[in-house]
């Protein structure tokens, strides 16, 4: 049967593809011999101790910080970024300039140096130190949680952690990963961001964060909280930035993108179950992978809505059930003078003309076989259709009415049942 065909065709495997469920992807292991023997005969503890070893020397575990200390933790974090000029997500720590690097190391050749020059005068004329107005206005053009943190902090405070770097040489809070963590270079970081923090917690900048105090003179675990956000944590992504330029970024515009998806998935899941719908018709809308994505956009008043894109590989006739899900919802939050958590509800308008998709991960297995275009489905290489045919099932009637009306009786079937009554002339059917 070509592509082009009226019915969606399960073929068994024959060869690889490119196309993987969302399942697969997210499957760890290669499959291969080795590993297959290894999780087959390996441990609990063993693969505790396999886990642990994965990690950094410097990364920190939830349990390795107190509760009462994460707030403080927290602040730390936030306050590291200030001093890197990090005030979003997707900034990733700089390389230090050569001037830093070159003043440091005329300056400094002994640990014992760098102890004394906490207390030492500024190695800084004044014209080279931080630019407060400078740096209120690269902040200000930043909309984000952690831009909001960094303005909170007074002018007065960002001065003195301005004097405490210069007394090093900096005129920048850059650590160099191409250094050990502890040469002396990133050792000087290291004791500049604590004596800075330490200034900041005893001024009160982080009280949002609500920092329990007592751990603040433990200079041994302010160090580690240190060397986790630097040496772990900022480690790893410049490293993955630097070997694939743009992918932090992307990684988390895509991780935003899932989390709208989860939580519209996860309102229309929870609509059709309020209405009685069973599970196979829920597996259509739910998972994020079977949701579209949404950009804000403006109309021609100013006016904000989010124009919806198309999502590939889903038929027409989900499209619009999807849709009158989304009417509906709206219409029960209006009448019950509700907002979407605490929020006006989202305007999601679909263009004539849509745009695709920039992620087009198909469906897990075991969404029913209605959820694809015909000619998309028929046009996969057989291993793709073969994961969606080992059991397929049909979550629609054939009656578009049908679909919406309730009560209907079609809805207590079992699946077993359903695709016994349900009338053959679907997408499904019309096989020869």
């Amino acid at each position: 049967m070509s592509a082009s065909s009226s019915a969606l065709v399960p073929i068994p495997a024959a060869g690889g593809s490119g196309l993987q469920p969302a399942s697969k992807r997210r499957a760890s292991g290669t499959g291969d011999k080795a590993s297959s023997k290894r999780h087959k005969k390996e441990t609990s503890r063993e693969r505790r101790e396999r886990a642990k070893k994965k990690k950094s020397l410097y990364h920190l575990s939830k349990g390795d910080v107190p509760a009462a200390a994460q707030g403080l933790k927290r602040a730390f974090e936030r306050h590291i970024q200030l001093l890197a000029g990090l005030h979003s997500q997707e900034d990733i720590m700089p390389k230090p300039s050569a001037a830093n690097l070159a003043r440091f190391d005329e300056r400094f050749r002994t640990k014992d140096a760098v102890l004394k020059a906490r207390n030492g005068p500024s190695l800084l004329e004044a014209r080279f130190m931080f630019d407060i107005k400078a740096l209120r206005n690269r902040i200000s053009a930043y909309n984000s949680t952690i831009a909001r943190d960094h303005m909170r902090v007074e002018d007065r405070h960002v001065q003195e952690f301005a004097v405490i770097l210069s007394r090093y040489g900096f005129n920048e809070f850059c650590p160099d990963f191409t250094q050990s963590p502890y040469a002396l270079f990133n050792h000087a970081h290291r004791q500049a961001a604590t004596d800075t923090f330490k200034h900041a917690l005893a001024a009160g900048c982080y009280v949002d964060f609500e920092p329990d105090l007592s751990y603040m003179h433990d200079t041994n675990f302010l160090w580690r909280i240190y060397d986790n956000a630097i040496h772990d944590h900022h480690f790893s992504r410049h490293e993955q930035d630097r070997i694939n330029p743009g992918s932090v970024a992307q990684n988390i515009a895509n991780g935003v993108i899932y989390k709208r998806r989860e939580t519209l998935g996860e309102r229309r899941g929870n609509f059709l179950r309020s209405c009685g719908y069973p599970m196979r018709v829920v597996k259509l809308v739910e998972d994020p992978e079977c949701v579209s994505d949404d950009e804000v956009d403006y109309d021609e008043n100013g006016h904000k809505f989010y124009d919806v894109k198309d999502k590939k590989y889903r038929s027409a006739r989900v499209t619009s059930f999807i849709k009158w899900i989304d009417k509906c919802i709206l219409l029960e939050l209006a009448a019950k003078g509700q907002k979407q958590r605490g929020r006006e509800a989202r305007l999601r308008i679909r263009s004539k003309t849509p745009t695709v998709a920039a992620i087009t991960t198909l469906p897990p297995p075991g969404v029913p076989i209605d959820y694809f275009d015909v000619i998309a489905f028929n046009a996969f290489p057989p291993s793709i259709r073969a994961q969606y045919a080992v059991k397929p099932l049909v979550a629609l009637p054939e009656s578009d009415q049908l679909a919406i009306q309730s009560p209907a009786k079609w809805k207590a079937y079992s699946d077993e049942e359903f695709m016994l009554v349900r009338p053959r002339s679907g997408p499904q059917a019309r096989q020869k």
